[in-house]
């Protein structure tokens, strides 16, 4: 009963994280750096920091101004996926109670 309450608030929190992301992003189909900044809650320069680093992906037509994807954004914001300690816990019972169980994967 506890690891299904685990799991569901796991999901629970991963879809409430992706929401608010995509509720910031789908709202037009062209960001500038600007835009991005405000979406991700950084500096203007951190975002062209990111750009001239090659860490975040863009589209320069013309070569002249810079224009993100709402998946560029989302790209950039959901990489480097930290575990809740929930997670890391209920991964350390599933994987002690599979070696308990003798289901042992090698």
């Amino acid at each position: 009963m506890l690891k299904n309450l685990i799991n569901k608030l796991d999901e629970i929190e991963k879809s409430l994280f992706h929401i608010s992301i995509k509720i910031k992003v789908d709202v037009k189909p062209v960001y500038t750096p600007k835009d991005v900044a405000k979406i991700l809650d950084v500096s203007v320069q951190y975002v062209y920091q990111l750009m001239s680093k090659g860490e975040i992906d863009f589209h320069k037509p013309g070569g002249k101004k810079a224009y993100f994807s709402a998946q560029h954004i989302q790209d950039y914001a959901f990489q480097n996926h930290c575990k809740s300690r929930r997670k890391i816990y209920k991964e350390a019972v599933d994987y002690v109670n599979n070696e308990e169980g003798g289901n042992h994967d090698k």
